[in-house]
């Protein structure tokens, strides 16, 4: 599919290529690189976001700087959005920061682009800045969902069990609860005894203590 997608972009005309490109990104394969590369350069806007996207789902290294050498300083927030996008799949601690900094920004696609990028990150902290990120700007909310949706670990299972028992929106309950039918997480319960029981910020065994229950 790749090498069909490549001739296209040599050969066809301009809306084939901006076509083939949004389909490269979806592939993400690294025998892409140097058409991504190329297309970071491009007039075109869309061909551009596909291939800042595209660059992020290689996990090259090479993509990486030019992610952040060239599509995090863009004039275009919908480019720095897909840069963002694609910086989340290099799964580095030293990019959480980066991401945190725009999920903070005045500008909503900078916002969005961050939430993708978190949603994309398979680093365990990822998951603690999308929890947190719905009572900073709930806004954010229906984007949050779909990128912890992204996460498959029981982790991020238990904080949408809690988000669906804690959200008001029909609408929202609804795309929760159709993952955690997905996920088969319905109809299992346990008793659990124990002579202590220590409640935690956050759904994962390392975030901070609140209190310990005798």
């Amino acid at each position: 599919g790749a090498k069909a997608l490549h001739r296209a972009i040599d050969t066809d005309a301009y809306e084939v290529r901006q076509h083939a490109y949004k389909a490269l990104e979806k592939i993400g394969s690294r025998t892409s690189l140097k058409y991504f590369i190329k297309g970071t350069k491009s007039s075109d806007v869309d061909i551009k976001i596909a291939s800042f996207k595209g660059l992020g789902k290689t996990k090259s290294s090479l993509g990486r700087d030019i992610i952040i050498r060239q599509g995090l300083n863009s004039r275009d927030p919908n480019v720095v959005a897909a840069a963002l996008d694609g910086l989340g799949n290099f799964s580095r601690k030293d990019d959480l920061e980066t991401l945190r900094k725009f999920l903070k920004s005045d500008v909503q696609e900078h916002q969005s682009g961050a939430v993708r990028g978190l949603g994309n990150s398979k680093i365990p902290e990822s998951l603690d800045i999308l929890s947190t990120a719905i009572g900073e700007n709930p806004g954010l909310e229906p984007e949050v969902i779909f990128a912890i949706s992204k996460k498959k670990t029981l982790n991020a299972t238990l904080l949408l069990m809690k988000m669906m028992q804690t959200n008001k929106n029909e609408n929202y309950q609804a795309i929760i609860q159709r993952e955690i039918n997905l996920r088969k997480a319905y109809g299992k319960y346990a008793v659990v005894k124990t002579n202590s029981a220590t409640i935690r910020k956050l759904p994962r065994a390392s975030s901070e203590k609140v209190l310990v229950l005798a």
